[in-house]
C-alpha cells in the first residue's frame, strides 16, 4: 500500500488495518505521479494469512 507522507487520515487507516510502515521513497523523476507534483510516497505492508 502506499500513500502520502502529508496524508496523516491515510497514514493512520493504514496502520489501523494492520499495516506497518515499510520505508518512505522518492519518485523516480520521469514517474507520472512525480511529475503530477507528489515527489514521495510511504509503502506500508501488510502481511495477511493464506
Amino acid at each position: 500500500m502506499t500513500c502520502n507522507p502529508d496524508n496523516w487520515a491515510s497514514r493512520r487507516t493504514c496502520e489501523l488495518a494492520g499495516a506497518r510502515l515499510v520505508e518512505i521513497v522518492d519518485l523516480p523523476l520521469n514517474n507520472p505521479i512525480y511529475l503530477s507534483g507528489e515527489l514521495r510516497k510511504c509503502r506500508y505492508r501488510l502481511d495477511t494469512l493464506v
